[in-house]
């Protein structure tokens, strides 16, 4: 009596069924396997479900437009070979980080640290070289208002230079007007 007619492997779903191998008969690939996005699709993946969901985030944030009509990797997501000349729907660095996260080696949380440290530490670098750049920029504005202020403070010193000049001016003249009033008086009651 043969279990292999009737049974669908409990290794299917979690990528972990050498499918060449296995004893059950009803193993059929997923159509979408590493994109497939569905918890509970029966079909065979080369990974679990919670791998292919960073699979789908890695494809997702660096897709290349492939057209057509250009003749597409069979392994166009997880590509290994140095040397394939077909194209490719992501970069290499990209396809070689996928297989190593969906390495049967790994756990499901291994994967996850792995993929935290070769994504998620490049956004935090960008967002920091965003802050840098931000900051920067900050500086230039705060510069060129510093500027604009030691600019202003200059012109606002020479016009009281000039009103201090002008009083003097004023006050020389008032002066110069009252001493020529006493010389007149003194003409006068002379």
């Amino acid at each position: 009596m043969s279990y292999t007619l009737f049974n669908t492997c409990c290794y299917l779903k979690t990528g972990k069924c050498d499918n060449l191998r296995c004893l059950y008969v009803h193993n059929k690939y997923c159509e979408y396997n590493l994109l497939c996005n569905n918890k509970n699709c029966n079909l065979y993946h080369d990974c679990s479900y919670k791998k292919r969901l960073i699979v789908i985030e890695i494809y997702n944030n660096n897709l290349n437009n492939i057209k057509e009509d250009e003749e597409k990797c069979y392994n166009f997501i997880n590509c290994s070979d140095k040397n394939c000349s077909k194209n490719h729907v992501i970069e290499k660095k990209h396809r070689l980080n996928i297989c190593n996260i969906i390495s049967n080696n790994n756990t499901d949380i291994e994967a996850l640290e792995i993929y935290n440290n070769l994504y998620n530490n490049l956004k935090f670098i960008t967002i920091k070289n965003n802050i840098i750049t931000n900051i920067l920029e900050y500086n230039n504005i705060i510069n060129n208002y510093s500027n604009e202020i030691i600019n202003l403070s200059k012109i606002i010193q020479e016009k009281i230079e000039l009103l201090k000049e002008k009083k003097k001016f004023i006050k020389n003249n008032k002066n110069e007007k009252l001493r020529m009033i006493k010389k007149f008086q003194k003409i006068i009651w002379s």
